[in-house]
């Protein structure tokens, strides 16, 4: 053990204003802001690294992925603009390296604002005994318990799958593992036609790889307006296969792949040769086994229940970030660590409006969106005027070759 640690987690100077458990952007923001306020704030890791699932197997190295795809896809099309580039070629290792990059890069910033706000940084696995301690098992195997005036959970999510089905990282993916592939399929089936889903479908059908879309509802992007999803249809399609209203069945290994089967609404099966599986089908919040229901957080399918300021029922202990049942954005994780930290701070912080977060989905075309649907907003009895503008008529749209309008 560390002497340094073990100096600090004993005796009276061991008291924290605040420890965070997860480093996540909701985390490592909450943690910030509590130093920026003063507070005695420590952030436990379990990962060798911060930044979360996000920085490190969500939002940012899918961006990354996206981005080279586009430019990979920009380029063996820049003869329609007059720039000849002979025999293109894919390196789906430097792809992958560069991805690695960005990620380190950001992870650096990370640790440094952690620094730099005074911060304690502490690896290891963190478990709530109570409202005013914490415990922290080390790589090795050793704990310490940590005593704090206040908590925030911020633990995150891990990738969903469905019951009887075996994701085993090498032929039947999650969305972790289909970050790491070492080349780009020939094809692969995607379970999922929400924003992971579609996101992961635009960057493998630009790489070359025969994509099919599986969703089970009716319509893909379901939680964005019916007329955007419709839009959004009509492009991917020209370019990958999209079943919707159709439910996953069974995949079983075969000498060619995998053969996947489904069935869509009207009982018709449909059988599906690819190389990969990829399981996009949302995500769980990392609640189970490490205190929180033993301590008597109130829960709910894995979720805390927390009030405006992101309180729990247990006083001093506040839960954010996909760990709630609120929008499972990296920037709304952001938003609720502030607010639980000023909170802790004795501040009044004014409540997140969820109604007014925006989102967005980086397929290809991209999809943005903010407020309610359409369709929710006149069943709440407003009365609704539509607007809608052709990308075809606008002059850049033309320049850029969008081949979407």
């Amino acid at each position: 053990m560390n002497p340094k640690f073990e100096q600090e987690v004993t005796g009276e100077s061991a008291m924290y204003d605040v420890i965070v458990i997860g480093s996540g952007p909701g985390g490592y923001v909450g943690a910030i802001r509590a130093g920026q306020l003063g507070l005695k704030a420590a952030i436990i890791e379990k990962d060798p690294f911060w930044g979360g699932t996000c920085l490190h197997r969500g939002c940012i190295p899918t961006k990354s992925l996206l981005h080279d795809a586009a430019v990979f896809e920009q380029t063996l099309e820049g003869l329609k603009h007059g720039i000849l580039a002979d025999n293109v070629r894919l390196d789906f290792a430097k792809v992958q390296k560069r991805k690695s990059g960005v990620v380190k890069k950001l992870a650096k910033g990370v640790e440094f604002l952690l620094k730099k706000n005074k911060v304690e940084m502490i690896h290891g696995a963190g478990r709530l005994l109570s409202a005013n301690s914490v415990e922290v098992q080390a790589a090795d195997g050793s704990k310490q318990t940590l005593q704090t005036k206040n908590v925030i959970l911020a633990t995150g999510s891990v990738p969903r799958s469905l019951p009887g089905l075996e994701i085993d990282g090498v032929d039947v993916l999650s969305s972790d593992h289909v970050l790491e592939l070492k080349e780009v399929p020939k094809s692969m089936v995607i379970l999922g036609a929400g924003a992971v889903g579609v996101e992961f479908a635009s960057i493998y059908a630009r790489f070359g790889t025969d994509v099919t879309l599986i969703e089970l509802l009716d319509r893909i992007v379901p939680n964005e307006d019916v007329e955007i999803s419709a839009e959004l249809n009509r492009a991917l399609k020209k370019k990958i296969k999209i079943h919707t209203s159709t439910r996953f069945e069974s995949v079983e290994k075969t000498k060619d792949g995998l053969k996947v089967t489904a069935r869509d609404a009207k009982g018709q099966t449909h059988e599906f040769s690819a190389e990969k599986l990829l399981v996009a089908i949302g995500r769980a919040p990392v609640s189970k086994g490490i205190g929180y229901e033993e301590v008597g957080v109130k829960m709910d399918r894995g979720f805390a229940l927390v009030d405006e300021m992101l309180r729990t029922n247990i006083s001093g202990v506040y839960a954010i970030g996909d760990l709630v049942p609120t929008s499972a954005f990296a920037h709304t994780a952001s938003a609720e660590g502030i607010v639980a930290a000023e909170h802790i701070a004795g501040h009044n912080p004014r409540p997140i409006r969820y109604d007014h977060v925006p989102s967005c989905t980086y397929c290809d075309p991209e999809v943005a969106s903010v407020g309610m649907t359409e369709a929710a907003a006149r069943d709440a009895g407003y009365d609704v005027k539509v607007g809608t503008f052709p990308m075809s008529t606008l002059g850049k749209v033309l320049i850029i070759g969008e081949k979407h309008a």
